[in-house]
């Protein structure tokens, strides 16, 4: 384990739970027992390696349902891994995998220090691991612009079979430990499109799983609704924090992050446009 990823007793039992939890979500969407399935799992473990546990992640729930899913027939696999911290973890277990698209958005610099566009795959996944660094600041309409300059092209070049989502809830703006600006309408924005784009390519088949989030009062009760209410389909035109909460949302939010996010989408299409031809 690492520095700051302490053991309390039993964590390895619940730790195997939460694994459990994120195959049988892929089982469920698999077989067509339900239509999509978000994994409220904790702990999280897109910073887990095979070798170490770190950032308060033992296991790597997403990369261990997803080779679930490779063993039972899924071939090719979109990782969306939005929170705000790098999956470093998921990135060195499918880093020379061609069958697995692995995409991060994350906020840049913060820990574990990686993300950086060059960092693209290697072997036959090179062009397969795509990092957008966020500044800090960045709100909805810089999510959104990730989602329509390099999400939503690379998707229908790589043609999934299945989405996996990292739902990180840490790029909320009251999160303690991050400087993202991310709404609760932010969050059911970008899972409606990761809905929409599941279902153009793979009849709908997309499993969420619960990643990092530390605003447990303020921010997880209204995100996991967005979630979930853009992956029923439902109506999210009116979800929102309580108004008291916008002070903070005035203060997080910086508007010269977009600029700058600007330029780090140019920087990926540039190292990304000798794989991709959308680029």
């Amino acid at each position: 384990m690492d520095w700051d990823t302490n053991i309390p007793v039993g964590v390895f039992e619940i730790a195997l739970l939460s694994a459990g939890g994120a195959i049988r979500a892929g089982k469920a969407v698999l077989e067509g027992e339900v239509d999509n399935c978000f994994a409220m799992i904790r702990p999280p473990g897109h910073h887990a390696k095979p070798y170490i546990g770190a950032g308060f992640c033992y296991l790597n729930n997403m990369a261990i349902m997803v080779k679930w899913l490779q063993k039972h027939g899924i071939r090719k696999i979109m990782i969306l891994d939005w929170d705000a911290h790098h999956g470093d973890g998921t990135q060195e277990i499918f880093y020379y995998d061609d069958k697995v698209l692995f995409i991060s958005t994350h906020q840049m610099p913060l820990y574990p220090g990686t993300g950086f566009p060059y960092e693209c795959g290697a072997g036959d996944g090179e062009g397969y691991t795509i990092n957008i660094p966020l500044p800090p600041g960045t709100s909805d309409d810089g999510y959104m612009m990730v989602i329509e300059e390099i999400i939503k092209p690379v998707a229908e070049e790589f043609e999934p079979e299945f989405i996996a989502v990292s739902a990180g809830q840490d790029n909320h703006f009251t999160d303690p430990i991050t400087g993202l600006a991310l709404t609760a309408r932010g969050y059911a924005e970008i899972m409606r499109e990761a809905v929409r784009l599941s279902e153009k390519y793979c009849d709908g088949r997309i499993v969420a799983v619960l990643e990092g989030g530390y605003s447990v009062e303020s921010a997880l009760p209204y995100t996991n609704l967005g979630i979930i209410s853009a992956m029923a389909g439902l109506d999210i035109s009116c979800i929102r924090e309580p108004l008291n909460y916008l002070q903070e949302l005035k203060f997080r939010r910086k508007e010269s992050a977009l600029k700058k996010l600007e330029d780090n989408i140019n920087d990926v299409k540039k190292v990304h446009s000798k794989y991709w031809k959308c680029f």
